[in-house]
């Protein structure tokens, strides 16, 4: 009497089986479909889905097979019927052996899978901290988004993202943005085809700089290539940035260093001076720097009366 045990075929949950699978190799029936459900191996271990069902099958040349039993984990052997769906995320054990007609045991034989039913969690990691006001996100030019993924079963198998309208692409080094206004799409899916929720993250990157003048109170006194203002006069900056708006206007007098601006500058001591400003914005944007050089007079006209 030979008795041989068909190493076990792994079928989806709506593979159809004959109920008559004993003395015979189990066949797939005319017009049954088989799912795209997967079994992954990671070099010791079969992961798999609920959505898998796994199928025993038994031939015996001689007597014929009586009977097939199973149980799975701790559980207490049952006669095997149909394909076998396990629910419970985690590790299990299928034991299973089969019986011919005339009382011969088949050796004991197991298969052990990992049951992975959850998704893989997967976030994007910009690599500066974005700026947040009115509800929209501001990024600099600059700025990279790192898509990061994990799980903690069968493991990730791939991460992919879209951008704006465009086709879902396999991600592989960090995301770039043009200017303006975008949304990045993205999910991961792990070995087994668990696929994340859809997530989504908009941001509108700031490639202006913020633009930047300095205002003198009244009109400066013209003479030659040199400009002349009394010690009254005071000296306002303005800065302007259509996006992500003025985070600091900074200021730096003569040969000083520069400082954050709050308020108008005013100069007194005579002589020669030069005011230098430079506006930065809420991601990091540097306007130019403005100048203005002028020359401060406190010295009042020399008079004299003359005899002649």
């Amino acid at each position: 009497m030979r008795l041989k045990i068909i190493n076990f075929l792994i079928i989806v949950s709506i593979m159809l089986f004959s109920m008559n699978i004993y003395g015979k190799k189990a066949v797939k029936p005319a017009g049954a479909e088989q799912s795209k459900t997967s079994i992954y191996n990671d070099g010791v271990i079969d992961y798999a889905t609920s959505a898998a069902s796994f199928a025993i099958a038994s031939e015996d040349v001689l007597s014929a097979v009586k009977s097939v039993m199973y149980k799975i984990d701790d559980g207490k052997y049952e006669e095997y019927k149909t394909p076998i769906s396990i629910k419970d995320e985690g590790t299990h054990i299928i034991y299973y052996y089969s019986i011919d007609n005339v009382g011969n045991k088949s050796v004991e034989s197991i298969y052990k899978v990992v049951i992975d039913n959850t998704a893989p969690e997967v976030s994007i990691v910009p690599n500066v901290k974005l700026y947040t006001a009115d509800n929209k996100n501001y990024a600099p030019l600059s700025c990279e988004y790192i898509l990061k993924a994990s799980d903690n079963l069968s493991g990730v198998k791939k991460i992919e993202y879209a951008i704006d309208k465009g086709q879902y692409q396999e991600y592989k080094t960090a995301i770039k943005l043009t200017a303006g206004e975008h949304t990045i799409k993205y999910r991961a899916v792990d070995n087994v085809g668990n696929a994340s929720a859809e997530k989504s993250l908009t941001v509108v990157v700031d490639g202006k700089s913020p633009e930047l003048k300095i205002i003198p109170s009244g009109q400066f006194y013209k003479k030659g290539n040199k400009q002349y203002a009394p010690k009254s006069f005071q000296y306002q900056i303005e800065a302007t940035d259509t996006e992500s708006k003025i985070a600091k206007i900074l200021v730096a007098i003569d040969n000083g260093n520069f400082v954050i601006y709050d308020t108008p500058i005013s100069i007194d001591q005579e002589g020669e001076h030069t005011i230098k400003a430079k506006a930065i914005d809420n991601v990091g944007n540097e306007s130019a720097v403005a100048s203005l050089s002028f020359i401060v007079d406190n010295t009042p006209p020399k008079l004299e009366l003359n005899i002649k």
